[in-house]
């Protein structure tokens, strides 16, 4: 395929690196070059060109520049080709004034949707929660790779955005694009972004890199991939008819578009776990038994794996709940790493009417269920014959109807004999409510309740003092 293409650019086009069969003809002064190129799909030569720079300010009502025609020497029409758009951009108070904004840029964009509609895929920076649901706040610039549908309308925005990086996009901060637009020969499209951030900490400066997003696979089936076009934007600004607020902008420099052979692809894998972080979109789900979380728990608590609210100055709740039509869940902690044995544990659970706290065992004796105060300090027990105070510690209140000792416990002597029952334990006369009902029934009751179960409250704690004692 051989023709001459017109480059439109809002300033003077800098450079041409042109591959073989590619001759350049001198310029009319306007900012239009003259292309005359041989190059067809499957050839080897590359095509270089140089853009305007582009700034994106109040001044830009569309909030939009479009660069229609960027010499793809047949590279886009048919299947095989790649473009490639590299470019720097500095954020001028973007985020400050604008915290809702976010901008991009569009390859293979079609100027049949000029104002209408958007063809192609690219790269998006800024607010990108209405778009992908992160759970952060609106105005925490992230990055994500999103395909357009073309007339049918529509898009889709890769979930794999990469929340770790949130606190890498900051005005005042110098950053460098590469996207890559790959349209196979079996026709599998591909987009794929590159960014890196100036860091200015070293001399000479260095640039870090912050995002890989591989190459990612795009089922869109809407769009014209033929198209040529490369289209910077931004919306959701906060000044008029949502354009940037004036005193922000956005400033595009040394643009550059590659056209060429679409070579290999790199298998995105900005989904998958890393050794040193990950931002998870989904549940992990482990396939085979046995799997262990491994936590380090040693030396000070500031070394430990914790879990921890990501909200900052919010309290940390640790949840388990139920699946399906079930309505119950526990935590449990046992004493044996083997289980498929003798063990003991302890379930912290909640069911359908009550919450509860218990001991379990498999081939072992029950637990006893201690209640410490400070490490070591037990002071209080229970077991399966009921609970014990333990110490010089007594469950005392303003009215003493708590000092009762191990009610039904082994220490629960008789004292008082009852024609109903032949033996009433102390802690029965304790107990809210028994006194009335041994009593006649007449209005009187309660009131004398009230007068001698603190009597009986009292008699027994002394008498638990001085079993403790060794006195009786």
């Amino acid at each position: 395929m051989s023709g001459s293409s017109s480059i439109f650019s809002v300033g003077n086009v800098n450079k041409i690196v042109a591959g073989a069969g590619i001759s350049v003809s001198p310029g009319n002064g306007k900012g239009t070059v003259t292309i005359t190129a041989t190059a067809v799909p499957g050839s080897s030569g590359e095509v270089v060109t140089d853009l305007a720079d582009v700034t994106l300010d109040v001044s830009v009502p569309s909030g939009a520049v479009n660069f229609w025609d960027t010499n793809p020497t047949g590279w886009n029409a048919a299947t095989g080709g790649k473009q490639t758009v590299e470019f720097d951009f500095y954020l001028n108070n973007l985020f400050t004034l604008n915290p809702d904004c976010h901008f991009g840029v569009i390859l293979r964009s079609d100027p049949a949707g000029a104002g209408s509609y958007v063809n192609g895929h690219g790269l998006i920076v800024g607010s990108l929660a209405s778009n992908i649901g992160v759970e952060e706040a609106p105005n925490v610039p992230l990055v994500a790779m999103e395909t357009w549908y073309g007339p049918t309308g529509g898009n889709y925005v890769w979930k794999n955005a990469e929340v770790t990086r949130k606190g890498k996009f900051t005005d005042g901060s110098d950053y460098r694009v590469r996207v890559e637009s790959t349209v196979h020969s079996n026709g599998d499209k591909y987009v794929r972004g590159t960014m890196w951030k100036k860091d200015t900490s070293t001399t000479p400066f260095h640039w870090e890199n912050i995002f890989e997003s591989g190459d990612n696979y795009d089922h869109n089936a809407l769009a014209n991939f033929t198209k040529s076009g490369v289209s910077f934007f931004v919306v959701f600004g906060a000044g008029p008819s949502y354009t940037l607020a004036p005193g922000s902008s956005l400033d595009i420099s040394n643009v550059s578009v590659t056209w060429g052979p679409a070579g290999n692809t790199v298998p995105d894998v900005s989904s998958k776990l890393s050794r040193y972080g990950a931002s998870l979109d989904g549940d992990i789900t482990f396939v085979t038994n046995s799997r262990r979380i491994k936590v380090t728990n040693s030396g000070s608590p500031t070394n430990w794996t914790a879990f921890q609210a990501k909200q900052t100055n919010s309290p940390t709740s640790v949840l388990a709940i139920p699946n399906g039509t079930s309505t119950s869940a526990e935590f449990f902690a046992t004493n044996n790493s083997d289980t498929s044995s003798a063990y003991s544990g302890v379930v912290l659970g909640a069911s359908t009417t009550k919450a509860y706290l218990s001991t379990y065992n498999i081939g072992t004796a029950n637990y006893d269920l201690d209640v410490n105060i400070g490490a070591g300090n037990t002071v209080g027990t229970f077991n399966y014959t009921g609970f014990k105070f333990t110490g010089a510690s007594k469950n005392v209140n303003a009215t003493w109807t708590n000092l009762i000792h191990e009610p039904g416990g082994p220490n629960a002597v008789a004292f008082v004999n009852s024609p109903s029952v032949d033996l009433i334990p102390l802690e029965w006369w304790c107990t809210a409510g028994n006194i009335a009902s041994f009593l006649p029934t007449n209005p009187v009751d309660t009131d004398l309740e009230t007068v001698l179960r603190p009597l009986y409250c009292m008699f027994s704690a002394m008498y638990k003092e001085l079993l403790d004692k060794k006195l009786l």
